[in-house]
């Protein structure tokens, strides 16, 4: 599991993969739909989670960077 977000801001745009991203988590999570956590598989569902939220922290601070950078002319 290995998700990249890609932003590119210009001038009065911005452009991202998001919907490939989207299809792409979207794909991966149906995966975990109907898991059943127990003690054998504890470790790695843990894993994933950290992985998952590791991946959250990094879309939010790519879109608030690519925000920042579409704000910056206007400041």
């Amino acid at each position: 599991m290995e998700f990249a977000l890609s932003t590119n801001v210009t001038s009065g745009s911005v452009r991202t993969n998001i919907l490939e991203l989207k299809n792409a988590v979207t794909e991966e999570m149906a995966k975990y739909h109907e898991i059943v956590v127990t003690e054998d598989n504890l470790k790695n569902i843990k894993e994933t989670l950290a992985k998952l939220r590791a991946f959250e922290k990094q879309a939010k601070a790519a879109f608030k960077s690519a925000q920042d950078q579409y704000d910056e002319p206007v400041k």
